[in-house]
């Protein structure tokens, strides 16, 4: 088929492929000027209304109650001895010990719900099988 293109048929598909980027640059001045100059003011409202969700960052020290809140109100957490600690900005550690594995997994999920977009850094160790 290489052959059969020969000279005419590659400066067919080049002549193509321009008019086509010719097209759409014409397409994209006709929509520029049919739906208005770029003004600051414009670009400015656009990026509030679809650009992403900045939320504030919260208090690590506020983080760490509420994620301590969250395990106290659990009646699966609430008597365990679990160490909440805001380690930094976006950084909370558990510690301690726990009964189980599905307690270490269900207090880490509670306390990444309490933490938000907050990092739960889980360092729960299991009784008899991380510690003895």
């Amino acid at each position: 088929m290489a052959r059969e293109l020969g000279k005419n048929g590659i400066a067919g598909i080049a002549f193509a492929a321009a008019a086509g980027f010719g097209i759409g640059l014409m397409a994209g001045l006709v929509a520029g000027e049919w739906l208005g100059g770029v003004h600051p003011e414009r670009v400015r409202r656009a990026v509030r209304r679809f650009g992403p969700r900045i939320l504030p960052a919260r208090d690590p020290q506020a983080v760490e109650r509420a994620v301590l809140r969250a395990l106290r109100s659990d009646p699966r957490t609430r008597n365990l001895a679990i160490g909440v600690r805001a380690i930094s900005d976006g950084l909370v550690e558990l510690t301690g010990t726990v009964p189980a594995t599905e307690l270490r997994r269900h207090a880490a999920a509670i306390a990444q719900a309490a933490a938000g977009d907050d990092v739960v850094v889980n360092r729960l160790l299991v009784e008899g099988e991380d510690v003895g």
